[in-house]
């Protein structure tokens, strides 16, 4: 983690220490006149399920699969558009939803219909709540709620239900 502020820092950007979240530390990094981004570091932990990946810019990066269901775990817990959005990214670009649900519902032991009807409880956002995604410049909040809310069915449907 060291060495990742210290290329952070060196790379131009601004930290500033957000909070111990137990099982690693969340940064708030800003490069220059940006927005801010929340940087997560986890410790090793038992937690993982495949071995990192290596990466040529990082070093490593945890395996999707892992991201996801730790991603899912993050959107329970926090509720919070951003979480919503990078579900909704990772459902693109990564893992399908579904299969992120799977995994952090065998994790801990739930069942995977219920994490899904509670994902789906919490979601639905105001424009204002779409727009505190400040990561990214523009987002239509009304695309963003039909591609998230479409993503959600989708990974239900993989329920049976």
């Amino acid at each position: 983690m060291e060495a990742d502020l210290k290329l952070l820092k060196d790379s131009g950007y601004a930290l500033q220490k957000k909070s111990d979240i137990g099982h690693g530390v969340e940064y708030l990094a800003t490069f220059e006149n940006g927005a801010p981004v929340v940087v997560d570091w986890t410790f090793e932990s038992d937690n993982y399920y495949y071995e990192p990946i290596e990466d040529p810019q990082l070093g490593y990066r945890v395996h999707s699969l892992d991201a996801a269901a730790w991603k899912v775990g993050k959107t329970l817990k926090r509720r919070a558009p951003r979480d919503y959005f990078d579900l909704l990214e990772i459902d693109k670009t990564h893992v399908p939803l579904h299969v992120g649900v799977y995994m952090f519902a065998t994790q801990e032991s739930l069942s995977p219909v219920d994490v899904l009807v509670d994902l789906k409880s919490s979601f639905q956002f105001s424009r204002d709540e779409v727009a505190s995604i400040s990561a990214v410049a523009s987002i239509n909040p009304e695309k963003f709620n039909a591609e998230a809310s479409h993503m959600l069915e989708r990974a239900h449907s993989f329920s049976g239900r």
